[in-house]
């Protein structure tokens, strides 16, 4: 028993002790973290301070002994501290000794200019750098003979190693020449302009800039860039230019007719004055044989003068013309071989010809010939015109107006309308109209893929229902197109229409508008009175949208694709706009509609066929429904191409000028219609809001309306601003519509309410109002939005928290502060 008593006295000590020791009554004990790991590390950081102390150099004999036996006795006791605070205090002991024993300044300054003149670079200098590194050495080697200690001569070392580095040696230079000029000329050769060149040098011209390129990315210093550079531009300027080709051409020819015409003056002593005349009009042609039907017609002319004297002369002069009536490479080769024929043939018969009267029947005979045989420039004009007059005589009044001009393009822009003008009579491959016509080009371009890539990005029709392909003709600007139309035939992503299950907002879009339903048999849409007059006939959605777009009234033919989808879209309408709604509460109708109805079609991806895709990589999408209207209108599946196309017609239907644009950009693993990898895209809405200016509908996202009011809306009505993530990359609608700057809160967010109410309160009153009117309704399967805009006014979570019976998120973009609130439920509380 006393032994346990004696053993709980002593825990109730140490209890004791613990606690005094807590509450400060005894002191800690420090002990030390050092390890030897520590120590040793300290230890060689101590040695390299006590070396560098002094120099062994910098004393004579007897002083140098000292100061070695110094140095040696301050690295034995070093070695054996075992502790920071011992290696401080015998490293300031013996730093003290050392530092006494006296130098000679003689040896110190001596040892340190040889110091100074080993620290001097030896890397290689221009010239200009070489003399400030030898001035600044003079400099420093003078500063040393006046230093007072070692000290002052090792900080002049430092100072001079410092210097001396900045300046640039020659391989720094050739490394930021390199780098400069790598900037400068990254885009050497991509202004060429090769509509100034032969179609021949074509491929040289897109291949020039590219290996430019890649030895330009080799080079390692500015000589070898700017040799480079004089090799390429040298290389550039020796591809003829169509221009340099006629003037060396032309040389060509005056130097074979100049002087036969000069002789044939001589020979029957004519005017001199004439020759010249004839001389500087052939040197002003274009062609070789029109350079040498002129030099015939002016020796023929002299036939009836000269009469029989110089028939052979003129027999002669009358081959040559037969010859040159005809360019042959103006034509195609079934002419060029009939014409050919036709001038042998008449040039054989010459020989046979007596007097000056066969040899202009002859002439004549060949000319009247040759004369209509169409050109290849005449053949492709007579087959636009014939496909316009087919077209209007098919279709009459119903016919697409075909742009302007159809053989003529001055820019991109005109020459997408002229494709898309094709394309709308191609988008049925049972009545393919005409696959292949050509187009000349008088603005500046390049290849042919060039062109074709570009202007895709500007054509309406053929990014998901034609593919497209080009190449110019030999020697000319004539850029030669071909369409070729994928299978549009409706193809159901999904066996039955999709049900679109959303958690709905009770938020609503409201305005001062007079509203009154529509009758089920209701027509009297606004397009009939807004495009009245212009008429045109459509098979398919893909020629219903794009005749609404061009502001005409589609008229389907009968049980079509297109009329079944302008029937369903007019019964949409019917349900869901009121007469007097304006443009805005229109908008938001659809919108709605899209978000109750419609879902993504994340699945279109699993029906391409890959392999497919490398000749034609939309084929297969485009027999989808969910590219095209009826994929919305029936199926309730969609991805943005078919929420714009769609969506586009029945804004258009209600008397909204609405446009569909196409965004795109960069996007790994993308392909597009052209079988180009690394290409996506993004299809929306511009429209014309009620105050005359444009706004983006991204109607994509009306998929985004779980929860949050503003982000299934908020690309309802966007401005240019919020345009993301396609930034710079809009197609030309783009570019000639008058974008909104500034957001359009009271323009159209102001107009949302609930029971009446602007859902942007602008006091605890509004907001009580509201919340409470909400409860009464008593919904827990909705909710409603409120908007903060000025947060100023009054603190709304502060309001919200004092309901017990509703709960809420919150959500902030771009300045607003949204409050989603719902009804708890009563198990929840």
């Amino acid at each position: 028993m006393k032994r346990i008593l004696k053993i709980l006295i002593a825990i109730a000590v140490a209890l004791l002790c613990l606690s005094m020791c807590a509450c400060g009554f005894v002191s800690y004990v420090k002990y030390s973290t050092e390890t030897p790991e520590d120590i040793s590390v300290a230890i060689s950081e101590y040695l390299d301070r006590l070396h560098a102390l002094s120099n062994e150099e910098y004393y004579r004999e007897d002083e140098r002994r000292e100061y070695l036996t110094a140095v040696l006795d301050a690295e034995n006791e070093l070695r054996e501290c075992k502790s920071l605070s011992e290696l401080e205090e015998v490293f300031a002991r013996h730093s003290e000794l050392i530092l006494a024993i006296p130098t000679d300044l003689d040896l110190t300054v001596a040892y340190l200019t040889e110091q100074l003149k080993a620290a001097m670079p030896t890397n290689e200098y221009r010239e200009k750098e070489q003399k400030m590194l030898s001035d600044l050495m003079s400099q420093y080697l003078e500063k040393m003979q006046s230093i007072a200690n070692s000290v002052e001569g090792e900080k002049l070392i430092y100072e001079f190693k410092t210097l001396a580095a900045e300046i640039k040696t020659d391989a720094q230079y050739d490394v930021e020449e390199a780098a400069a000029l790598k900037q400068e000329f990254a885009h050497f050769g991509e202004d060429i302009d090769f509509s100034l060149y032969p179609t021949g040098v074509h491929e040289e011209l897109r291949q020039l800039p590219l290996d430019f390129k890649e030895e330009l990315e080799k080079i390692s210093t500015g000589d070898e860039g700017l040799a480079l550079i004089d090799a390429y531009t040298e290389k550039l300027n020796s591809i003829l230019t169509l221009e340099r080709i006629l003037a060396q051409n032309v040389q060509n020819w005056s130097r074979i007719w100049s002087p036969r015409i000069r002789d044939f003056c001589i020979k029957y002593s004519l005017d001199e004055d004439d020759a010249n005349k004839c001389i500087a009009k052939l040197e002003a042609q274009k062609t070789a044989e029109a350079a040498a039907r002129i030099a015939a017609e002016y020796m023929l002319s002299y036939a009836d003068e000269l009469g029989a004297a110089a028939i052979e002369d003129m027999k002669s002069a009358a081959r040559t013309y037969i010859s040159n009536i005809a360019v042959l490479g103006d034509y195609r080769p079934a002419e060029r071989e009939q014409i050919e024929n036709t001038v042998d043939e008449y040039c054989d018969s010459l020989d046979g010809a007596a007097n000056t009267e066969a040899l202009r029947s002859i002439i004549e005979s060949a000319e009247n010939e040759i004369y209509p045989i169409l050109t290849n420039n005449e053949l492709w004009v007579k087959a636009d015109n014939d496909f316009a007059l087919h077209m209007q005589t098919k279709y009459e009044d119903l016919a697409l107006t075909p742009p302007e001009r159809l053989d003529a393009a001055d820019s991109l822009d005109e020459l997408a309308r002229i494709i898309d003008y094709y394309a709308f009579y191609q988008l049925n491959a049972e009545s393919f109209e005409r696959g292949t016509f050509r187009v000349k080009l008088s603005f500046p371009h390049k290849y042919a893929d060039y062109v074709i890539r570009d202007v895709y990005w500007y054509c309406e029709l053929i990014r998901s229902a034609v593919g497209i392909s080009g190449y110019f003709e030999t020697d000319s600007s004539q850029l030669v197109i071909t369409l070729t139309p994928y299978d549009i035939a409706s193809r159901s992503n999904t066996d039955k229409p999709v049900e679109v299950d959303r958690y709905d907002s009770l938020i609503e879009y409201d305005s001062s508008s007079t509203l009154t339903d529509r009758a089920e048999d209701f027509d009297s849409f606004l397009y009939y009175e807004k495009y009245a007059g212009r008429y045109v006939k459509v098979w398919n959605s893909q020629q219903l949208w794009f005749a609404l777009e061009h502001e005409y009234i589609p008229l389907p033919v009968a049980d079509s694709p297109a009329e079944k989808v302008l029937d369903r879209a007019k019964e949409i309408l019917r349900c869901i706009i009121k007469d007097g709604m304006s443009i805005e509460e229109k908008v938001f109708a659809i919108y709605s509609w899209y978000a109750d109805n419609v879902k993504y079609d994340a699945n279109y991806w699993y029906c391409i066929n890959v392999s497919d895709r490398n000749k034609f990589p939309d084929s297969l999408v485009a027999r989808l429904n969910s590219f095209h209207a009826e994929g919305a209108f029936f199926d309730n599946l969609a991805v943005c191409c078919a929420y714009a196309k769609s969506a586009l017609i029945l804004m258009r239907i209600e008397g909204i000028e609405a446009y569909r644009v196409i965004l795109h950009e960069y996007e790994e693993n993308a392909i597009d219609n052209l079988g180009r990898e690394g290409y996506g895209s993004h299809a929306i809405i511009a429209l014309r809001a009620s105050d005359g200016k444009f706004y983006y509908c991204d109607v994509e996202q009306s998929i985004a309306g779980e929860g949050s009011v503003y982000e299934k809306y908020r690309q309802l009505l966007a401005t240019a601003k919020e345009q993301c993530p396609y930034n710079g990359a809009i197609d030309r609608i783009w570019y000639r519509l008058d974008y909104a700057t500034e957001f359009p809160v009271e323009l159209f967010w102001g107009n949302l309410k609930y029971n009446g109410q602007s859902v942007f309160v602008k006091s605890e009153q509004e907001l009580r109002a509201m919340v409470e009117a909400f409860l009464k309704n008593g919904d827990t399967s909705k909710q409603i939005n409120v908007f903060e805009y000025d947060q100023d006014r009054f603190d709304i979570r502060a309001v919200l928290d004092t309901y017990e019976s509703i709960r809420y998120e919150t959500f902030y973009y771009k300045g607003f502060n949204e409050f989603m609130i719902s009804i708890s439920d009563p198990a929840e509380q």
